[in-house]
């Protein structure tokens, strides 16, 4: 049995009218924890690499997260992340270069 392309359309539309909320529900939001982000990261290596020529270790472009909460130690982890990934989208692009002597040591971004 075949089906034609007007079939597949009108099961589309009743999926739709079926799936629709009525007006007088809610929708669910997640709440967004306040994440750093890599474009929040590339601005700050950016803005810091201006005024550090010789540039720095990486921990100098972490940024200051401040108030204490439960999930701090998440944002902490993204935030070391976000701007792991940062410099290594600047370094890719010419803009910044990453350098390490040893394993596990610090990241100095020039």
């Amino acid at each position: 049995m075949e089906v034609g392309s007007d079939d597949l359309t009108e099961l589309l539309r009743a999926c739709l009218v079926a799936l629709r909320l009525p007006a007088h529900a809610e929708t669910y939001q997640q709440r967004r924890l306040p994440f750093w982000s890599v474009s929040d990261a590339t601005g700050r290596i950016n803005r810091l690499l201006q005024v550090l020529p010789g540039g720095s270790a990486s921990e100098t472009f972490l940024p200051e997260l401040g108030e204490r909460g439960l999930d701090r130690s998440l944002r902490d982890r993204a935030a070391l992340a976000e701007t792991l990934i940062a410099g290594l989208e600047l370094a890719r692009g010419g803009t910044a270069s990453l350098e390490q002597d040893t394993t596990w040591n610090l990241i100095q971004v020039t």
